[in-house]
């Protein structure tokens, strides 16, 4: 069934990837390796990117299976840095912001076959997308909920968990290149508590308010 279903993805891909919209790139998609993937199904896709027939770019698409996503997607509209050439900016669909959080609040706080979670990245990109704009507390809650429900690998917590010391190594480097302002890696704890233990309490917390980093 796996097999079957990544063949199928395969196919989707690489039938998208041979569209000719006229803008001087090409895409080349290679099979999956057998591992390359996550623990909840899926898998990772190494894709070649060609401009006027030359290498441009190396990435990788994740495609995940069987999320359960609660809420609506979002849009997103990129920049029309593209204007001059007559191209129009793309407007694709997203996870919304809610279960983006969720998930990496569940991979941040699960034990991994190698022990404690290592995920800097996680922890501050929930810290970023705390950033990115209102929140409402309900879907968060409702987010956190069903990704810890579905998943099933621990208990979702009452508050945030003491996070592994290991996270503090890589935090100073990302985080000053990211410009996360928060100068100190306990400070980013705490800015976090703020963030999510309201709702993992399980209160009504209301909606999430950037500029004074509460709920109200």
């Amino acid at each position: 069934m796996q097999s079957s279903l990544s063949s199928s993805i395969y196919k989707a891909l690489t039938e998208t990837a041979m569209l000719v919209l006229g803008d001087g790139f090409s895409f080349e998609v290679e099979q999956p390796e057998n591992g390359r993937g996550n623990d909840f199904g899926g898998n990772l896709y190494q894709v070649r990117c060609y401009l006027d027939g030359r290498l441009f770019e190396n990435f990788h698409v994740n495609v995940g299976v069987g999320d359960l996503v609660a809420g609506e997607f979002d849009w997103l509209s990129f920049e029309s840095i593209l204007a001059f050439a007559g191209i129009e900016p793309a407007t694709v669909p997203c996870y919304p912001i809610t279960h983006q959080i969720a998930e990496k609040f569940h991979a941040l706080t699960r034990q991994y076959a190698s022990g404690e979670s290592t995920r800097v990245k996680d922890f501050v990109d929930i810290l970023l997308l705390a950033k990115f704009g209102n929140i409402d507390g309900m879907l968060l809650q409702d987010a956190i909920r069903s990704t810890f429900e579905t998943r099933d690998t621990h208990p979702m917590p009452s508050e945030v968990p003491a996070l592994p010391g290991t996270l503090s190594r890589g935090y100073k480097h990302l985080a000053k290149s990211l410009k996360l302002g928060y100068g100190t890696y306990k400070d980013a704890e705490e800015a976090l508590g703020k963030f999510l233990n309201p709702v993992l309490r399980e209160d009504e917390p209301g909606v999430w308010v950037t500029e004074s980093w509460s709920w109200s």
